[in-house]
């Protein structure tokens, strides 16, 4: 499916056809703002997050919501999806809290929280971990199934803006404030 999902100020998220096979459809629900918003693999399930604290699921062929998370004590800053089918969820948020969740149930399976916990900016499954990037200029990997820290990576400056990870083959590239991308 050649799809574009966008998040908007006016609370809705909109899937558009990139090739115009099909017109536009528009998911509302949120409160406030939305942020952010990731789709599966197959594009079967749409995630969105924003200032209304909540992640809401959208069934992109049924064309309604079909979950709303209540994720997190602030705004919803990134969502993604696992590459293994997109049965899991990730969330993360201003409050600090990187969460998982099951794709199909809705029900959090792992809080990932470490010795001090900033803002997060992005979440991004890579094969069995989980990246969370922050505004203390850090990202994590965290091992999804124990919740352990793995290690960290610390070269760019990330203390005011969202800015998300990003993973291209085996290489790990993020932004930075100073006006570089860093590849790890």
């Amino acid at each position: 499916l050649n799809l574009l999902a966008t998040a908007s100020d006016d609370h809705r998220v909109v899937i558009s056809s990139l090739d115009q096979t099909s017109g536009q459809v528009v998911f509302e629900g949120h409160q406030a703002p939305v942020t952010c918003v990731a789709a599966t693999p197959h594009s079967v399930l749409i995630a969105s997050g924003g200032y209304d604290e909540n992640v809401r699921l959208f069934d992109i062929q049924a064309q309604r919501q079909v979950a709303v998370l209540p994720a997190h004590a602030d705004p919803v800053t990134s969502v993604s999806f696992s590459t293994c089918g997109g049965q899991l969820l990730a969330s993360g948020s201003y409050d600090g809290l990187a969460r998982v969740w099951d794709g199909r149930t809705g029900r959090c399976v792992k809080t990932l929280i470490g010795d001090t916990n900033p803002a997060v900016t992005g979440v991004l499954f890579y094969d069995n971990t989980i990246l969370v990037s922050s505004l203390d200029s850090q990202i994590r990997q965290w091992d999804i199934r124990t919740g352990n820290l793995i290690r960290s990576f610390d070269k760019h400056r990330n203390e005011k803006l969202i800015i998300r990870p990003y993973v291209h083959g085996d290489a790990l590239f993020m932004g930075s404030e100073d006006g570089r991308v860093v590849k790890y």
